[in-house]
């Protein structure tokens, strides 16, 4: 981009860079500058203005636009992320969380999120939104770090045309426009202080060199704006009006040759062209293989005119340039817009339509009166006199008992004219996409918090893509500014940063982290490769709701639910938290303690339903014990009593027999004797099973008659 050999060279290439930008941004400032007036309220046409005026009427102004952007503007702090580094390595999470913890204390004391939501309205308003990032020794101490984070007005910065990229990722060069008074200019350049004098005077002896096109061409010169932005080329340099210079910074990426000599060993390290040729003379004894890549690396130029005033290196510890930027939206040409722009036309007819209904209602509400020229004395002064209230109408005799005046009717408001109001809101609703309405809760009437959360993502829906591109600039800054701490800041100032936190120490340069007992260096953090991961931030409310709806539903569904978690996500300050877990632990304690007595109580009441239980089976054992015993006995008792019916038989009819009859009764007896039967037991089996049988043979064998 720049490649020049003298200063002057230079100088001339950073000049032409910077007019070819002016050239490409002067009409956007224009158009910017008006959304950010109209944003603010200034939304009437000059045209439109004096036709008001002439007519008597008040320049009255619905700025329904300006809520709908600061809906948006609040639905970005709701819907925050939180960039965080996170180690490519599994056992770096204990550094990743060390730096997390920096960033967390350098975002709040440099206000990152309160600049960052600047940043947002800016490019929701104006189209563009910017910040500079300043890391530079601190001049009441060189050894600390000093960072500034700061807000850049969006008519300041003129990007690259060339670049295609929202975000200017791929800008080459960027200028940044600064207006100074004589005072501030000696403050700002102390080696150009006492040059100061002659700088502001060739301004106003109107040299060429300061006005392109010369100070005879008045086509091109406009009134300074109440911003003191100068969007005509006529202006490049001075504001005759101010006495102020403008001072341009333009920071450029400028390609470097990169060599690096690899000894036999493995050994890199980067060299310059001279060390190159002392190297591959082989003076050291040493046969070095070398390579080369190209690397783009940003130079910073200021000057005002023709004089440079810096030139060298960026002086930043980061990568990239010194500005970041966040765009709403790019037209065709790559000029960014806001939704501002977009809802213009919408606004000015509601500014409009409500005018001409007020209008219309102030002069036609009053009924007036129909009347004869001959039913009043004067009809100026009947004229007057109606407009006062108090006041006497003279009229002619019997005027009003014939009738001669009547009080004329107040006309319908036409349904067009509310019609028209109407459209022109609902216009700025469908435009915009934002429903405010939606938020609300129909007649007062409660809703669940699904419900609401559905409509308020639907009304955001538009939103998305810009969330997104606001996001990932986020994730640029966050980048940056961890790039100046681990490059530039002192051990000491890194150990004041962690402080006395309640999970790291930091002692002699090494981090301990309590809860692990894990140790490491504060240089191994500075070698550390890490990701970058956007996770919801603390103020994200939009996240933690659906999150405590999901918990919800967890527990609803039988899941255990650590109601710590749910505190935490609460939003609550952290007294709050800590009593509502106190009240939950000593809950916790006695439903334990409850618990644990309701199974004593039932362990209790086991063991009697065991003993009872036990006692009655020893019971009824022993009633079936003793059933028994009574039924052996009984069973024996019929038994004796078959067998000695049995005997008493046998021997009556043994008595009646003769010899050879009672050989064969007897012989019938000892068959049985032989098959084991005892005097008792042939006594049972014989009055049991056989007693009818046998009786029946013996009868059988004594009268020699069949069974």
């Amino acid at each position: 981009m720049i490649t020049g050999d003298t200063k002057s060279e230079r100088l001339s290439e950073a000049r032409k860079l910077f007019e070819e930008a002016q050239d490409f941004w002067t009409d956007w400032q224009s158009d910017a500058e008006e959304d950010l007036e109209f944003y603010h309220g200034d939304q009437w046409d000059y045209e439109d203005t004096q036709r008001l005026i002439e007519q008597k009427r008040p320049v009255l102004t619905y700025n329904v636009l300006q809520s709908k952007v600061n809906h948006l503007l609040g639905s970005q702090e709701d819907n925050a992320v939180d960039p965080i580094a996170m180690p490519v390595g599994a056992d770096d999470q204990f550094l990743a969380d060390v730096i997390n913890q920096i960033k967390d204390q350098l975002y709040d004391s440099i206000e990152v999120d309160r600049i960052d939501g600047q940043v947002f309205e800016d490019a929701v308003v104006a189209g563009i939104g910017s910040v500079s990032i300043d890391a530079m020794p601190d001049p009441s101490d060189p050894t600390r770090l000093k960072i500034t984070y700061d807000r850049v007005h969006p008519l300041e910065i003129m990007w690259d045309p060339a670049s295609g990229r929202r975000d200017k990722g791929d800008a080459k060069y960027l200028s940044w426009s600064r207006w100074m008074g004589k005072s501030e200019f000696k403050v700002e350049y102390p080696d150009f202080a006492d040059r100061a004098d002659e700088i502001f005077a060739r301004y106003t002896r109107g040299s060429d060199d300061w006005h392109r096109g010369g100070t005879n061409d008045t086509s091109l010169q406009s009134t300074p704006s109440n911003d003191g932005y100068m969007p005509r080329r006529s202006h490049l340099y001075f504001d005759s009006k101010r006495k102020e210079i403008r001072v341009i910074h333009l920071e450029c990426m400028k390609p470097q040759r990169i060599v690096t000599a690899m000894d036999s060993m493995g050994n890199s390290r980067t060299i310059d062209a001279r060390m190159r040729t002392v190297l591959s003379s082989g003076e050291d004894g040493e046969r070095y293989t070398f390579s080369e890549r190209w690397e783009e690396e940003v130079y910073w130029y200021e000057f005002v005119g023709e004089e440079m005033l810096f030139e060298d290196v960026s002086p930043q510890p980061f990568d990239g340039f010194s500005v970041r930027s966040f765009a709403y939206k790019s037209d065709e040409d790559n000029r960014p817009y806001g939704l501002v722009r977009l809802l213009k036309d919408a606004q000015r007819e509601v500014n409009k339509r409500y005018s001409q209904v007020l209008h219309w209602i102030t002069t036609q509400s009053a009924p007036g009166l129909l009347a004869e020229i001959e039913a009043v004395v004067d009809p100026q002064q009947a004229k007057e006199s109606l407009k006062k209230a108090g006041d006497i109408t003279w009229l002619n005799k019997g005027a009003l008992a014939n009738g001669r005046i009547q009080e004329r009717s107040i006309p319908q408001f036409p349904d067009s004219v509310a019609k028209l109001q109407q459209n022109a809101l609902a216009m700025l609703d469908l435009i915009s996409n934002v429903h405010i309405d939606d938020m609300t809760e129909p007649r007062g009437i409660p809703e669940a918090a699904a419900t609401t959360q559905l409509k308020h993502r639907r009304s955001l829906l538009s939103m998305k893509p810009v969330l997104r591109e606001f996001h990932y600039f986020r994730r640029d800054v966050f980048i940056a500014l961890m790039q100046s701490v681990v490059r530039w800041m002192s051990d000491q100032q890194i150990a004041e940063m962690i402080g006395n936190h309640e999970r790291f120490v930091v002692k002699s340069g090494q981090i301990t982290d309590k809860q692990t007992g894990a140790t490491a260096s504060i240089q191994s953090m500075r070698t550390l490769r890490t990701n970058v991961h956007l996770r919801p931030a603390e103020s994200n409310n939009t996240q933690r709701i659906m999150d405590l709806q999901g918990l919800q539903m967890m527990g609803q569904s039988g899941i255990a639910v650590d109601p710590n978690v749910m505190f935490e996500m609460m939003g609550l300050d952290q007294s709050k938290t800590d009593r509502l877990k106190v009240f939950a632990e000593s809950m916790k304690a006695n439903s334990a303690k409850a618990e644990e007595e309701n199974m004593e109580n039932m362990r209790r009441q086991l063991d009697t339903m065991m003993q009872l239980e036990s006692m009655d089976r020893r019971i009824k054992a022993a009633e079936v014990e003793e059933g028994a015993r009574s039924n052996m006995a009984n069973e024996r008792g019929d038994q004796t009593k078959a067998s000695m019916e049995f005997f008493t038989r046998f021997m009556d009819l043994y008595i009646k027999a003769d010899k050879a009859e009672k050989d064969r009764m007897l012989k019938l007896v000892t068959e049985m004797a032989k098959l084991g039967f005892d005097t008792a037991g042939m006594a049972v089996e014989l009055g049991k099973f056989k007693a009818d049988k046998v009786a029946g043979e013996v009868q059988s064998a004594i009268t020699g008659a069949p069974a």
